[in-house]
């Protein structure tokens, strides 16, 4: 009974009366239920593995973009406003919006199934960036979004960044005619703080991007607050 009570001491997240007990290297998900009386104690013990796991694909499937791996932006969105509003949370913290330059371009020359290499390359290039510090997500098309957050500094989360976007430039995709190009990536950076919600977060972020796109192509630009007035609406 004491190995029971210690299963039931961490259950499995979302489940009810599920634990997750690990054998020969592997993972098993059991449920198990408890009646007491003053003097006795009986249970069941059923081995649910193949209903968690299927859930958990369901689960992920829903969450996760087909073609790239990514969290959906619908995800991205609802575990972001979750870190910006968990007290627990320390650090700095920025949302950062990206886009594919001449991406248009790309799928025109060599056709949509390139075109998905193309998108798969940049999230490959995402997921290699610490999970523990870094959200990604694929918004739609070839527009991705990043969140970083539990950094020591600005100057940290930064150094990040620039060495994500070093690590993008320095992995260029071969073409279907054997040569080589570099994935060029124009991105708008805004930083959070204990005022910030998810929807003025990215916003932001958005408007910095437009910048880059607009001005300086390839590059990674830090929302400036007095360019959002040129930019058409209010900031939420």
């Amino acid at each position: 009974m004491e190995y029971i009570h210690h299963l039931q001491a961490i259950p499995v997240p979302d489940e009810t009366n599920i634990y997750q007990v690990e054998k020969n290297g592997q993972y098993q998900y059991l449920k198990i239920c408890l009646v007491s009386d003053v003097t006795s104690q009986l249970g069941i013990i059923m081995d649910v593995t193949d209903d968690i796991t299927k859930k958990q694909l369901m689960r992920y499937e829903h969450d996760h973009d087909y073609l790239t791996g990514l969290p959906i932006y619908q995800y991205f969105e609802k575990t972001v406003e979750h870190l910006l509003s968990d007290s627990s949370e320390k650090g700095y913290s920025a949302g950062i919006m990206m886009d594919l330059d001449k991406f248009k371009t790309i799928n025109d020359t060599y056709g949509h199934d390139f075109g998905d290499t193309y998108l798969r390359h940049m999230a490959k290039k995402m997921l290699e960036l610490p999970s523990e510090h870094c959200f990604p997500s694929r918004r739609s098309g070839d527009e991705f979004c990043l969140f970083l957050h539990g950094y020591s500094s600005r100057e940290e989360l930064l150094s990040q960044v620039h060495a994500f976007w070093q690590s993008v430039k320095d992995s260029p995709v071969r073409l279907p005619d054997q040569t080589f190009r570099e994935l060029v990536v124009s991105g708008g950076l805004a930083w959070a703080d204990e005022h910030t919600n998810m929807a003025k977060l990215m916003y932001c972020a958005d408007v910095a991007l437009y910048t880059a796109k607009k001005q300086f192509p390839g590059t990674l630009q830090i929302f400036d607050p007095d360019a959002a007035a040129g930019f058409g609406q209010n900031i939420p």
